[in-house]
């Protein structure tokens, strides 16, 4: 038999939470240039799943107006979803990391432009 498999390119490892179900997974990026940049994630969720995300300072403390609950919330299947939060989309000049919360979700990669 001949079998064909096809992937998509950009959706061969994802970052998703170990324990799964209802629980809530995060990840912390390291110190990054983030200053006035905005942010796409590639994204999956699964029913009742969603992705936030929230900015920290170099000291690692979330910023005002970027925090999860400030954070539009993501579900579905997203490629290049623009992240947004209650303050904006652009990330502020002391955003130097990133923590991203995953509820039964799968994060494919992000980008910061």
């Amino acid at each position: 038999a001949l079998c064909r498999a096809t992937w998509t390119t950009d959706r061969l490892w994802a970052l998703a939470p170990a324990i799964g179900g209802p629980y809530v997974g995060t990840a912390t990026t390291k110190r990054r240039e983030l200053s006035g940049k905005r942010l796409k994630v590639n994204v999956i969720t699964k029913p009742r799943g969603e992705l936030r995300l929230e900015l920290l300072d170099a000291a690692g403390n979330v910023l005002a107006g970027f925090s999860k609950d400030d954070c539009q919330p993501l579900s579905g299947d997203h490629h290049a979803m623009l992240v947004e939060w209650t303050s904006g989309s652009k990330m502020p000049k002391n955003a130097s990391r990133i923590r991203f919360l995953l509820k039964r979700a799968f994060l494919y990669g992000f980008s910061s432009q």
